[in-house]
């Protein structure tokens, strides 16, 4: 549900690169960066949540507009296979999925897990480590089992 201008730089940028797991890697990043920078953003799905999806139900626009990220991924993660750097059994949804969930769970829940793990999740730190964090997860997510 990032806007489609987001997401046409973002499509953009990891486009250009020739390796997938640094377009991956690009992708985790910018998609973390912009729930960071866009608290509101975070707020608003949580909300439709909430509500059931009703507002997607109804909107074409919303739900096209978020197919690009999957053609992207799709294409990344075939890259990756010819590669020989990402598995085969693994969709384009499931790193989408993977990628938000890590992501929107730092903004969703810095004041109640902050608090009761005493943890400050706006620290420059805290981010920065967690942005690496996540990258580094949907990396290992993604390497084909050595058997």
């Amino acid at each position: 549900m990032i806007k489609p201008k987001q997401r046409d730089a973002e499509r953009t940028k990891a486009a250009l690169l020739e390796a997938a797991a640094e377009a991956l890697a690009q992708i985790c990043a910018f998609t973390f960066d912009y729930y960071v920078s866009h608290p509101s953003f975070v707020r608003l799905v949580a909300s439709e949540n909430i509500e059931g999806g009703a507002f997607l139900a109804k909107s074409g626009v919303v739900r096209e507009s978020n197919q690009g990220i999957i053609r992207l991924l799709d294409a990344i993660l075939e890259r990756g296979r010819e590669q020989g750097v990402f598995r085969r059994d693994v969709s384009a949804k499931d790193v989408h999925m993977t990628i938000s969930s890590l992501a929107f769970f730092c903004i969703a829940n810095q004041h109640t897990f902050g608090t009761l793990f005493d943890i400050d999740m706006k620290a420059e730190a805290f981010l920065v480590a967690k942005r690496a964090q996540i990258v580094d997860i949907v990396d290992r997510f993604l390497m084909p089992s050595s058997s």
